[in-house]
Parts: C-alpha cells; structure tokens; sequence
C-alpha cells in the first residue's frame, strides 16, 4: 500500500518537475508545470508483468516476498494514477503556474475521489456477500460463477457515475469478496477437491439443484 500509493505520488511529482525543469533549459517551449505533473502521472504507473517474467525466469515464485511487493503495488498503483491523473486533468489549461490553491484542491480531491471509491467498493463487496450467503445452494456453480463476475461491474459503474475511481471501487469489492466469500483460509488442493466433488454430485443427477455451493468459488459462510 504505501508503494502503490506513496510510491506512485512521489514518482509523479518527481517526474513531473523534472519534465518542467528540462524542457525550460535552452531557448525552446516550455512545458508547463501542471503539464509535467499531468505527464508524470500518466507514466508513473507500471506493468509489471516483464518485471514478474523476469523474476520468474531466475526462480522468484508467488511465495517470495519480493514477487508479492511488486505484484501487489501494481493491482494499486494504476487506480492511485487514474485518480491522481483525473485530479489533475481539471485543472488543465486554467493557470500556467500552480498556485497554492491549486494544490490544496488537488490534494483534496484526490483523498475524496480515494477514499469515496474505497466505500463504494466496501458497501458492494459487503452486499455481494450477504447476497452469496442468503442464496446459497440456490444456483448452479456455473451461474454463480456469471453473477460472481456482474458483481465486478456494479461498483465501477457506480463509481464512474458520480465521477470516482472504478479501478479502486473494483479492487476493494475484490479484497472482500475474496476473503468472505471465495475464503482466503483454504488451500488451493482443498478448493480444488471440493469442486471436483461437487462436480461429481451435479452429473450423477443433473435435475437436481447442487447440494453445496462450490467452494473452490464460494466459501462456506
């Protein structure tokens, strides 16, 4: 958390005031500095997914702290930079100087656009999850698994609607579902081992409505 969003704010601001400080050297255009800060916002976010080959190819796995620091600041830092680019981007083309007033909206806006997208996400996460549980054996695995994912849509559109981050609203619904409804306590053979059973449940009498609710999916609650 503190690289994604720490991180991420740093190197914008950085990268900014450095693209400012380029461009005014010599005699040619210079770019202004909330252009810098808008550019530095655009590029501070990574993919890190050469960065994760890479670190598999020398035998990184997902049980290495590092692997774990680098994949988890991505799943981050892109909605702290859609949000820190959106604060921003509403500023450009007022002023050619950022003036102090300018920060302290900015700063502003960026904590309520973060901080209202996070409770977007939790209040969709925590109702996902009284619906998987009041339901529960009501729907096959394969329909579960389709509502699983619509769930996913409802906090970005809302969050898109009223001008806040889906990227984050997205997120935070994932982090509760994952760990109240998919359960983060299981090991993968148990979650495997169970769907298989439940598999074998569903063909033997495909009429029938499933006997358990597929925890490789959905944990029991």
């Amino acid at each position: 958390l503190s690289f994604a969003v720490f991180g991420t704010v740093m190197s914008s601001i950085v990268i900014g005031y450095l693209t400012h400080w380029i461009t005014s050297i010599g005699s040619g255009t210079t770019l202004p500095l909330l252009d810098s800060l808008l550019f530095g916002s655009l590029i501070s976010s990574i993919d890190p997914v050469a960065t994760l080959g890479i670190l598999s190819s020398i035998g990184v796995g997902p049980t290495d702290t590092l692997y774990t620091l680098i994949f988890g600041e991505s799943l981050l830092n892109d909605g702290v930079a859609i949000v820190l680019f959106d604060t921003l981007v509403k500023h450009l083309g007022d002023e050619d100087v950022v003036t102090q007033a300018t920060v302290h909206e900015c700063v502003s806006m960026f904590f309520r656009v973060s901080f209202g997208s996070i409770a977007i996400g939790l209040a969709c996460g925590i109702v996902s999850t009284l619906y998987f549980w009041l339901l529960r054996r009501q729907h096959t695995s394969v329909v579960e698994v389709g509502i699983f994912f619509m769930w996913a849509l409802i906090p970005f559109y809302i969050s898109d609607g009223i001008k806040f981050s889906g990227i984050i609203s997205i997120m935070t619904t994932g982090f509760v579902v994952d760990y109240f409804v998919i359960g983060g306590s299981r090991s993968e053979e148990e979650q495997w081992m169970d769907y298989m059973e439940l598999q074998r449940s569903e063909m033997s009498d495909p009429t029938a409505a499933p006997v358990e609710t597929p925890r490789s999916i959905f944990r029991k609650i």
